[in-house]
């Protein structure tokens, strides 16, 4: 029997204009690690007196030559990865508002998880939205493994096995990351039902306003009310709390990785750190900070 999949239905209306956009992400990464081997390259060049002028000028013109393709196929994949976006979530938009026509009263009021009118408008706002912006960054999911790969690659031809320490602290800090987002997807799924429990009660409040004026019910309602939003701001308090430590450990990630590598090579191999060694490694371990 056919088993309809939203999956496949947005995959086969919109999967080849994705699939183009991981192209031009894939140029663009490729000639993200041009400029720390031309920076090693070029102080290289500056110390050596006696170098021709012209490998000088080349090593210039390779850098500007690979900052242009970056930018422009990185513009390029934003801008198709918006469009695609922006498609997915009207097609998702109109499936939802399609479906809702089609609903009885009953059915509206107990439609999903029985979130009611509540639910469709969540579904139309946010998860709509969400799903347009996934669409920007859905290529993470390979393209991620290809910048590490290509980094601890060049890593281990600047400062040998040391690099190891480094990805010693990556791995260590992926479970903090995976229990971070967990309980972030966590705090996310109950501000959702706080959410859809609030906008439900309001729109009820809405559809019966005559009566409850008749009745004289506005303070007991509006408490009512308030006690959901107050449970809907403090879910949404800590999930900002809880993003906030996780945008710093974010950040603080390539500090740590470098401070484990440099402290291995120096201390362990008794090398000596050179300048242009120091240099590319810190080009590439900030190349490792979005991944």
């Amino acid at each position: 029997t056919y088993q309809p999949s939203l999956t496949k239905a947005l995959a086969r209306a919109f999967g080849a204009d994705f699939l183009r956009a991981g192209l031009l992400k894939l140029i663009h990464d490729s000639n993200l690690f041009v400029g720390p081997q031309v920076l090693n390259h070029l102080i290289q060049f500056l110390r050596n007196a006696d170098a021709p002028l012209h490998r000088g000028v080349m090593l210039t013109v390779l850098v500007v030559v690979s900052q242009i393709v970056m930018s422009i196929s990185l513009r390029h994949y934003f801008y198709k990865c918006y469009t695609c976006g922006l498609q997915v979530r009207t097609a998702v938009v109109l499936a939802v508002y399609k479906k809702s026509l089609q609903l009885s009263l009953k059915e509206r009021h107990t439609f999903g998880n029985g979130g009611g009118p509540g639910e469709i408008v969540n579904l139309v706002g946010i998860d709509a939205q969400r799903m347009q912006d996934l669409m920007t960054y859905l290529h993470a999911v390979w393209y991620s493994f290809y910048q590490i790969g290509l980094a601890m690659y060049f890593l281990w031809g600047q400062v040998g096995a040391s690099c190891l320490a480094g990805v010693a602290v990556i791995v260590v800090l992926i479970p903090v990351t995976k229990f971070v987002a967990g309980y972030l997807s966590g705090i996310q799924k109950i501000l959702v039902k706080a959410r859809d429990a609030r906008v439900s009660l309001n729109n009820e409040l809405m559809n019966a306003m005559k009566i409850i004026k008749i009745q004289a019910w506005e303070e007991n309602f509006r408490t009512k009310l308030s006690n959901l939003r107050n449970i809907e701001m403090l879910q949404l308090r800590q999930y900002f709390i809880v993003s906030a430590m996780s945008v710093s450990m974010y950040s603080s990630t390539p500090l740590l990785v470098s401070l484990a590598t440099f402290g291995a090579y120096t201390m362990i191999g008794q090398h000596h750190l050179d300048v242009a060694q120091a240099l590319t490694a810190l080009a590439l371990f900030d190349i490792l900070r979005f991944p």
